[in-house]
């Protein structure tokens, strides 16, 4: 039987630049971000069954997941140290789980992991040009998270109409897990995380 204690939340997460922690630092870009993310198994009320990750980098036509027994480690970045492409992830693949539907699979002790970046756009990192626009994005987006179910679902999908939203995302494949992640739950979402990163203002959510 499940109870509220064993539900577990729907996750929108930033997941930086890269391998870049796996890497020195020296000017602290990524310590917020490692720090939140490194905070969230502690924050679970209980240890999760399994984890299903919906991330922007796994492009397909259509809508795909990935079934597989042992999936596979894609290293989807270029010209970093080498030492990063010796990186290793190799969690049991669930194929009867990537089968059902997403909603019913909290009840069940699944954590549901959406990662991706709030903002995104290649040329903005780092350029202070890109600071308020990133900010009227974000605050637009946690505005919609908080809004219930339905509210949310209609302010979602005209994010395109956003405040600066086409200089946020010129591609929708990093914005699009939170959708996912919000389509998991019709609790109001939380704003788990807030931070400028590269000059541009970068969030993270949660999901009851």
């Amino acid at each position: 039987m499940t109870t509220p204690s064993s539900r577990q939340p729907s996750l929108f997460i930033p997941h930086g630049g890269g391998p870049c922690f796996f890497m020195p630092d020296p000017v602290g870009t990524w310590t917020g971000m490692a720090a939140y993310l490194r905070s969230i198994a502690a924050s679970l009320a209980v240890r999760p069954i399994a984890i299903l990750v919906v991330s922007g980098h796994w492009e397909t036509r259509g809508f795909a997941f990935t079934g597989s027994a042992a999936p596979a480690l894609i290293y989807d970045y270029g010209g970093f140290p080498p030492h990063t492409y010796d990186l290793r992830y190799d969690p049991p693949g669930a194929p009867d789980l990537a089968a059902r539907a997403l909603a019913p699979l909290r009840d069940e002790g699944v954590l549901i992991v959406a990662s991706g970046m709030s903002f995104h756009s290649m040329r903005g990192y780092g350029d202070p040009r890109f600071t308020q626009p990133s900010q009227d994005f974000d605050t637009w987006l946690t505005a919609a998270i908080a809004l219930p179910g339905n509210a949310r679902e209609t302010a979602l999908n005209g994010w395109a109409d956003a405040p600066s939203a086409r200089l946020s995302h010129p591609r929708a494949e990093h914005l699009l897990p939170l959708m996912v992640a919000a389509g998991a739950s019709d609790a109001p979402g939380i704003h788990d995380y807030s931070e400028l990163v590269m000059h541009t203002a970068i969030s993270g959510y949660r999901f009851a």
